[in-house]
């Protein structure tokens, strides 16, 4: 990572996420899974608060000193800049083929709910759509972090 997402809205950027738990032979231990996706638009930065996901950029990592690079500009940086509120409506996820609901918004990140039976052991495709964006410009958004997240019912009792 970082994922350049292309400006033409026929396009489709991929990212291979390994899930190492057997969701589905465990489903019924699963309280929740999600998959948190974290974007940065360097455009966006000159927009207003209120126009973005989140007030603030969000922290890519806390153990390098080198940051991100994203493909287009190779400049390196700590902090994804969050897109605009468009975002909700014009970006298209899918995992395993399988197209998700609009996500929710947490701390920046875009989170969507997942259902055991969307993921497998090993390794899970992750695809995703920007729509409304002038396919021109060279101003592009990347995809900083994928990631799955497993939560286990506390205290579960075989």
């Amino acid at each position: 990572m970082p994922k350049e997402l292309p400006n033409d809205e026929n396009a489709e950027t991929y990212i291979t996420v390994t899930v190492g738990d057997d969701v589905n032979a465990c489903a019924e231990r699963i309280e929740s899974i999600e998959m948190r996706v974290l974007i940065s638009d360097q455009a966006a930065e000159v927009l207003p608060v209120s126009e973005r996901i989140h007030g603030e950029p969000v922290r890519i990592c806390y153990w390098s000193n080198t940051g991100s690079k994203c493909p287009s500009t190779k400049i390196s940086r700590d902090f994804a800049e969050p897109p605009e509120k468009s975002i909700l409506d014009n970006f298209r996820a899918r995992i395993n083929g399988v197209m998700l609901e609009r996500p929710v918004v947490q701390e920046g990140w875009l989170v969507y709910g997942l259902k055991p039976l969307q993921l497998t052991l090993g390794k899970n495709l992750a695809g995703f759509k920007l729509k409304g964006r002038d396919p021109d410009s060279r101003e592009y958004m990347c995809i900083e972090k994928l990631e799955i997240h497993l939560k286990y019912i506390k205290n579960y009792t075989f």
